[in-house]
């Protein structure tokens, strides 16, 4: 296979350059750059240094030339760069630690299957990244574009008390209550309206048979290869410690302004025994 591949990196010197062992390499160090060698033509595809370059870089290629099918890569594995990235238009991800498959073999896989899709082929945008994503310490999922489960990690089923076979195919009010959907739609709704991606809500996850407990969800808006909301993404935490955290200090400082504000022993000491 002859082809030619536009790596971006940050030009830091400090990497030997990448193994692209037939492939001919063309090095640029900025997004302009990316841009501009992607939009001259006879690039046949792009592998950009997310963590070095940014995710910016990606949508750079993206919009010099869309035809070309991009890698982006980081250092180590990077679930939410990962995600980032396939926003931005990334093919494929991976972490350079990974020593096979090689980049040169990514490469020519991502130039094969981007010749064997068919057109108006749209996969699910979590899939590639779904190896990466398996081990991540908080919950991954994603939902199609009607609400339900198309991909969960372990934690997620850690999370949540059901199997991953319960969690595939059925609708995310399964782990929610009624007022947190409305919420979770409404923020996604917004996102759609305005030319921000990602978002970040809080509700009760309600699990199987337990009692619900406080998460932190970030939310990331999917889309198809045509820009159509396709929907959402999202890595979700259990913050139960953390609001335990808040209402103590929030109660230590109710009582530190209660005491500022008394006068007398007795009082001081009724406060004290109070708090």
């Amino acid at each position: 296979m002859d082809a030619t591949v536009l790596y971006v990196r940050s030009g830091s010197g400090r990497r030997a350059p990448p193994d692209v062992d037939g492939l001919s390499i063309a090095e640029v160090t900025t997004a302009a750059a990316a841009r501009d060698a992607a939009a001259a033509g006879g690039v046949d595809a792009a592998v950009v240094e997310a963590d070095e370059c940014g995710v910016g870089a990606v949508a750079a290629v993206r919009a010099g030339d869309p035809t070309v099918p991009v890698v982006a890569c980081s250092g180590t594995a990077d679930g939410d760069l990962a995600a980032r990235a396939t926003r931005q238009g990334a093919d494929e991800y991976y972490p350079r630690e990974e020593a096979a498959p090689s980049l040169s073999d990514r490469v020519r896989a991502t130039l094969e299957d981007e010749g064997d899709a068919p057109p108006g082929d749209a996969a699910n945008p979590v899939e590639p990244y779904a190896e990466t994503l398996e081990p991540a310490d908080d919950g991954v999922y994603a939902l199609d574009e009607e609400g339900r489960f198309e991909f969960v990690n372990p934690e997620m089923v850690e999370l949540t008390g059901y199997s991953r076979e319960e969690l595939l195919g059925a609708p995310v009010d399964l782990i929610m209550d009624d007022d947190s959907v409305e919420e979770a739609r409404g923020a996604v709704h917004e996102l759609a309206d305005s030319e921000e991606r990602k978002t970040t809500v809080e509700f009760d996850l309600v699990p199987r048979g337990g009692e619900p407990f406080p998460c932190e969800d970030h939310i990331a808006m999917l889309t198809d290869e045509d820009g159509r909301f396709a929907g959402t993404a999202g890595i979700v935490r259990d913050i139960t410690d953390r609001k335990r955290r808040e209402e103590r200090l929030s109660g230590l400082l109710e009582t530190s302004q209660t005491l500022v504000a008394t006068q007398g022993r007795e009082e001081i000491a009724r406060v004290v025994a109070e708090g």
